[in-house]
Formats: C-alpha cells, structure tokens, sequence
C-alpha cells in the first residue's frame, strides 16, 4: 500500500462545492442569519431568499463587495471622549464637521457639579464658559428649552 497525501482543495474548488442542505424555509434562513450576522432583518431574509446557504457565505466574505476593515480602527474612528488636555496630552481636539467627531445637544454634565459656569459675550454670540473652558454658543433664536430650576 502507497502512503497518499491529501490535498487542500484550492479556493475555486470551494466555491465551486455544492453542499447537501435540507429543505429550505424562512426559519432555516432566519437561523443562519441569527448565527452568522447580529439576528436577521426582513431585508437580510428577502436578499437570503433564493440562495444556498454556502453561495451567501461566499457573498459576504466578498471583500470587493464588502471591504474588510479592523473593528479596532471602526471603534477608534467613532469614540471620541471629553476631551481633557492635561490628561490627555496626545489628543487632539475634533470640531463639529470634522470627521469622527461626537456631539451631542448638550454642554453640562454631572461631572461639572461644583465648577464655575459663566455666559459671555455679545447677545447675538453668547458663550457657554465651564470652568474657564469654551463648551459652546448659546442659539439666540432658543427659547432656552424645557429644564428649568426656577418655579413658574
């Protein structure tokens, strides 16, 4: 008897493969969306409709298709924490339109109890100052919104 060496099929021998699947139904592709992707979505189920399972894990590992990109990259590009010169002395401040910039409609936080706050600035350009530092402008045309401590 001759020993044989297996051999790896090459990718092209994979995706030419067809694979035995049972009968095909809306909950057998609902639960391969479930196990491969964040749970299925009636526009992932009808794009599923109509192909075997092993074609649409072919589809999305499609990098001309879907470009691959690191996770890590995604999350840094997203995440943008108050920014703190001295703790963070790497960083560098994003504006509103930059890329990559978080903002939100708010300028004080519960971190902020205890500092000064101060209004400066011509009424048309007011400035929100928060413990000598910038937060932003106050709108002129802003009724100045629903949170008040003073009673009506």
């Amino acid at each position: 008897i001759t020993p044989t060496t297996p051999t790896t099929p090459t990718t092209q021998q994979q995706a030419n493969r067809t694979f035995a699947s049972p009968s095909r139904s809306r909950a057998g592709d609902a639960q391969l969306l479930m196990q491969a992707t964040f749970g299925p979505t009636k526009s992932s189920l009808a794009a599923k409709q109509g192909i075997s399972d092993a074609d649409w894990i072919l589809d999305q590992m499609n990098t001309a298709k879907f470009p691959m990109e690191s996770h890590r990259e995604y999350y840094r590009r997203h995440v943008n924490p108050p920014f703190k010169p001295v703790l963070m002395p790497r960083f560098e401040v994003r504006g509103a339109a930059e890329k990559g910039s978080r903002w939100h409609r708010y300028a004080i936080t519960v971190s902020d109890i205890g500092l000064t706050v101060n209004i400066s600035g011509p009424v048309d350009a007011r400035a929100l100052v928060v413990a000598g530092i910038q937060r932003g402008y106050i709108d002129p045309t802003s009724n100045g919104g629903h949170c008040t401590d003073v009673p009506k």
